[in-house]
């Protein structure tokens, strides 16, 4: 079994604890959505919303070579990231909030250019509530031979803040 790396990342705030219910579930409970969701999407991603509005979006697929967030919005809706470089065409893996290392092993895994991938192996747990979502992902590092090299456990969640800020 490949070492396990325990990566936590959210969205302007960590350390976020997932939290089960005590009180028993109403029916008007069960009617109103969470005004914070995590939405799975077509094409491997997953969407984060609050209230409604996407504020960031988890790519997984395997037409890239690792997952990243994009757009990644502001309190204006604006994305604050972007895909690519405009004025550097090998500047290709700048994409939007993305986590990798050029060495691990020997193996780099910043560069586009290499056969080495990080893939998401399962979900972990997914969480709408009023104060947060939250998903949870177990992601494999392969090196060029498909070889897992670690396991990285990724928490993101995503938090309403006052004046529109998350």
């Amino acid at each position: 079994m490949p070492p396990r790396l325990l990566i936590s990342t959210s969205l302007l705030c960590l350390g976020v604890v997932l939290t089960s219910v005590t009180a028993p579930l109403t029916a008007n409970d069960l009617l109103q959505a969470n005004r914070c969701q995590v939405i799975p999407l077509a094409g491997q991603q997953v969407a984060f919303q609050i209230d409604g509005i996407e504020k960031t979006r988890w790519h997984f697929g395997t037409s890239y070579p690792r997952p990243f967030f994009f757009p990644f919005r502001g309190p204006s809706g604006a994305s604050l990231t972007r895909m690519g470089h405009p004025g550097a065409p090998n500047h290709d893996h700048h994409r939007s909030v993305w986590f990798a290392h050029a060495k691990i092993n020997g193996h780099d895994f910043w560069s586009d250019n290499t056969q080495c991938r990080i893939r998401q192996k399962a979900w972990l747990a997914y969480h709408d509530g009023p104060d947060e979502a939250i998903m949870a992902a177990s992601l494999a590092w392969l090196d060029p031979d498909g070889s897992e090299l670690l396991t990285q456990e990724l928490v993101s969640a995503i938090l309403p803040l006052p004046n529109g800020e998350h």
